[in-house]
């Protein structure tokens, strides 16, 4: 089944867009974005929190698959921040998402993460596409996450997208 995963970080790490803590995000989903049962297929890091699309056999491979993520990432940003402590501002919450339209949305949430807070936060930022601090603008997203197994994420969610006008 895919879900809609975020993971908030606790107050004191300094933005997660920042190049020493991006860099580490990214080898930590390298290293553990598929398990055995569980996949990141998506994901979009911002200031304080994060966002993934993933996938999982059952409930207890997810809990396993993000367990193994979060103590990748905290070690690594702890160890770069010269900090100790916890990372997260609590455990990561997961949606899941049944249809093709819950699909097509959650995916352009994540993928366009930032210009959606943008946008709440009343900065006039015109549509400039995806969000470069997601999945969906690295050259090397394939070594970061993996392809979709499930209907849904694979191609159900294109069932609910509706075509523009050249479409």
């Amino acid at each position: 089944m895919p879900y809609h995963l975020t993971w908030h970080m606790a107050d004191d790490i300094r933005s997660l867009r920042g190049k020493k803590l991006f860099r580490q995000i990214r080898k930590s989903l390298q290293r553990c974005h598929e398990k055995e049962g569980f996949r990141v297929v998506h994901f979009s890091v911002q200031s304080n929190h994060l966002h993934a699309l993933g996938e999982a056999d059952d409930v207890q491979r997810l809990s396993r698959g993000m367990q193994g993520l979060g103590v990748s990432i905290a070690k690594r940003i702890n160890k770069v921040s010269e900090r100790c402590g916890a990372v997260f501002d609590d455990r990561f919450f997961a949606r899941p998402l049944r249809t093709p339209r819950e699909v097509a949305n959650a995916r352009d949430y994540v993928l366009r993460n930032s210009e959606v807070h943008e946008r709440r936060m009343g900065i006039g930022v015109p549509l400039r596409g995806f969000d470069a601090f997601s999945s969906a603008e690295l050259p090397d997203a394939w070594q970061l996450t993996s392809p979709a197994r499930t209907w849904l994420l694979a191609v159900g969610w294109r069932k609910a997208v509706v075509p523009g006008p050249s479409g």
